[in-house]
């Protein structure tokens, strides 16, 4: 007899065909009869309905948000007292080492800290925090309630067929929302790359659920094994692959998850384990990891490979971690992810074990915006950038406005922010906003004409949050514009790269 863990909906998978496999302890769905690179594509197309009820969900408890988050703080570099209700963060929790024990999402649900974790650490986490947090922090394990994941280009439009409100809601916002009858827990955000949503719903209505969604025509159900090459391709980390105890944040890049407030100087800097270690290592700046790919006829390397530049003269990088199969458009690509000792100055690298190897390229990754990352905003509303170093996102029939993170270290630390009246009519170039820092004092002009409909008053009070959190929370303005169609003349992503160098 199996000691594999069930989930809610396991007659629904095999009913739909599913392979099943264990994972986490659990009996997993891997593919279903499309396969797996169908089942990616179609997630990067239309939209793809996952089954993630293996996931640990936890709400923890006390006098108030602000008593839970201090205490949650000690246990991960992130800054949770300042998440502003019914929004979501990414975290994770680390050892005296400085290394990642797990990470996690965090949600304030006002009178309480929503936490989801990994499958495989869950009960090691949730006994980490029955063990670390204060008496007065309770920590309540919700197992009435499955998991799923609503991600792709179509999530948006096939979940308002089932609620008109989840549209409102932007990246990393979360939510109760009514569906089929019953009151879901809701958050925007996933691990694919992709827009979308994760729902808890309850396990008598879970089945329900899924049928509604996957009634639908642009919905596919998705096995671990497109959902592991969508975040390979979109450059998302993986617990017990690319991250472990092994690897502090910096090491795996994770440096944008730590907020200033938490860093040296900051008003909540350290205080959680491994501080000394990893806040010294944000201070070296160490290079930030190497994501390459090999091409189809490549055999695929495992962890641990040594891999190095070529030619064999240029400087060496670190063991692969790890090595895995994504498939960008049509074509399918060996991934893994290196750590690099130098930052190589090469575009191509060897990864050898013994006397086999293989050629593998580096590349700009990750190729989609990584859903996890809360200061990065959903494929829905792609950014665009001026040459000036601002960024421009649409909500609903507004465009957003705010400065890039590279404007915001060029600065340095910024002490003061003066933003237009709501209701100004501006042209283009004029200047509307004044920020300045501890190095300069800057304009923010005016990309389009328009109305300024809102502005965001949090970064008058705290200046120090455009340092924080400058493509998220710390936007500047809100403009209403005759023509949304004015943003294409303005740079994509890959373009403002390039001008950055």
């Amino acid at each position: 007899m199996s000691d594999l863990k069930i989930l809610p909906l396991d007659g629904l998978h095999r009913e739909l065909g599913a392979k099943m496999v264990p994972f986490a302890g659990y009996d997993m769905p891997v593919q279903y009869a499309a396969g797996v690179m169908k089942e990616h594509l179609h997630t990067r197309a239309a939209a793809g309905l996952f089954d993630v009820s293996h996931m640990g969900q936890v709400i923890l408890r006390g006098a108030d948000f602000e008593t839970v988050a201090l205490a949650m703080e000690t246990l991960v570099p992130v800054n949770i007292a300042g998440l502003g209700e019914n929004r979501q963060r990414y975290g994770f929790f680390t050892d005296d080492q400085g290394g990642i024990l797990d990470d996690l999402m965090l949600a304030n649900r006002g009178d309480h800290l929503f936490v989801v974790v990994n499958a495989a650490c869950k009960d090691a986490d949730i006994a980490h925090m029955r063990a670390k947090l204060p008496a007065g922090v309770t920590v309540e394990v919700i197992e009435d309630r499955a998991l799923l994941a609503l991600q792709g280009p179509a999530a948006e439009t096939v979940l308002a067929g089932l609620n008109p409100a989840v549209a409102d809601m932007t990246f990393m916002d979360v939510a109760t929302v009514s569906l089929c009858g019953v009151d879901c827990w809701i958050s925007r955000s996933g691990y694919t790359g992709e827009d979308g949503y994760e729902i808890s719903v309850p396990v008598a209505q879970a089945e329900e659920l899924a049928r509604a969604l996957l009634a639908d025509d642009a919905v596919l159900p998705i096995g671990l094994g497109a959902r592991d090459s969508l975040r390979l391709e979109g450059g998302l980390c993986l617990y017990g692959h690319d991250i472990d105890t092994g690897t502090t944040p910096v090491q795996a890049g994770l440096t944008w998850a730590i907020q200033k407030i938490r860093r040296t100087g900051g008003a909540r800097g350290g205080g959680f384990p491994g501080a000394d270690r990893i806040l010294s290592e944000l201070k070296m700046a160490l290079p930030a990891p190497v994501w390459v790919c090999a091409p189809k006829a490549a055999r695929p390397c495992a962890k641990g490979w040594r891999c190095s530049p070529m030619p064999k003269a240029a400087r060496r990088l670190g063991p692969l971690h790890p090595a895995g199969l994504a498939r960008p458009s049509k074509r399918r690509w060996r991934w893994a992810m290196s750590r690099p000792i130098w930052q190589p100055p090469a575009p191509s690298f060897g990864a050898k074990c013994a006397a086999n190897a293989c050629l593998y390229r580096s590349r700009r990754c990750p190729s989609f915006p990584p859903i996890s990352n809360a200061k990065t905003p959903n494929r829905r509303h792609p950014m665009k950038y001026t040459e000036e170093h601002e960024w421009l996102r649409v909500e609903g029939d507004v465009v957003v406005v705010g400065i890039t993170e590279h404007a915001s270290a060029q600065l340095g630390d910024v002490v003061f922010v003066e933003l237009p009246e709501v209701g100004t009519m501006v042209a283009t170039g004029d200047e509307v906003a004044v920020i300045e820092s501890v190095k300069a004092a800057s304009d923010i002009c005016a990309p389009l004409d328009g109305e300024i409909v809102a502005v965001n008053d949090a970064i008058v009070d705290e200046p120090g949050k455009v340092n924080e959190d400058p493509l998220g929370e710390a936007w500047f303005f809100k403009m209403k514009i005759d023509d949304l169609s004015a943003l294409d003349q303005f740079m994509d992503e890959d373009a403002y790269n390039d001008l950055i160098g």
